[in-house]
């Protein structure tokens, strides 16, 4: 497990790297991560969410998500932040949610309805991203149907994934001026989702390439 663990870092890595060289939009970097993420973690679905605007209107926008056994869905999830302030108060305080049963967990007592609603997420592990202690970002490991405990590695292990995509979404931020939330609001082409769950970029080193299941690895 431990390996697979270096190998998630140094993928994310290269994924940082091919961002800022170029090679790869933000899109697609947010999709792999999802897909690299899943895979490791052998959850049912990984998604990204970006934090953005101010006060009563500030809302979380997913950006990206992998999903097993189906295509991934349009990543264009809105959630307003004020529905649901005690999820995130708890999230910027202590860095990350972990619910091994989002049924019964006392800590989502403020938002249980929005887990008794089909199709919304029975355990759940989901870390922010943070820069210079500013929480923007959020990335989330879901099962659906089912109750999971979530390890103590496995959480480590997302932090510290956390830390390293907030680095590479503020290189890149510095470099473009933006980052993949502003797409949403009239970014260029080249900021926008690509169609599918792989990397379809021209150039992209990681198009039409499907890495093996840690499962089976």
């Amino acid at each position: 497990m431990r390996e697979h663990h270096l190998l998630l870092h140094e993928q994310v890595q290269a994924l940082g790297a091919c961002m800022t060289q170029g090679r790869l939009d933000m899109a697609c970097y947010l999709q792999e991560l999802a897909r690299l993420l899943r895979q490791q973690v052998r959850c049912t679905q990984v998604s990204v969410w970006n934090l953005c605007g101010q006060g009563a209107h500030q809302q979380a926008l997913c950006l990206a998500q992998d999903r097993a056994e189906s295509p991934a869905a349009a990543a264009s999830d809105a959630l307003q932040v004020q529905g649901h302030q005690a999820y995130f108060d708890r999230l910027r305080h202590q860095g990350f949610v972990a619910s091994a049963d989002t049924h019964t967990d006392p800590q989502l007592q403020a938002v249980r309805q929005r887990y008794l609603r089909p199709g919304a997420p029975r355990a759940l592990l989901d870390v922010a991203f943070t820069v210079n202690g500013q929480t923007f970002g959020i990335l989330c490991c879901e099962e659906l149907a089912r109750p999971r405990p979530w390890t103590a590695e496995e959480l480590m292990l997302m932090r510290s994934v956390g830390s390293r995509v907030a680095l590479h979404l503020k290189a890149r931020k510095a470099s473009v001026g933006k980052w993949a939330g502003d797409a949403s609001a009239g970014g260029s082409a080249a900021e926008l989702p690509c169609s599918g769950c792989l990397c379809r970029c021209r150039g992209c080193p990681f198009a039409a390439k499907e890495a093996p299941d840690a499962s089976t690895a």
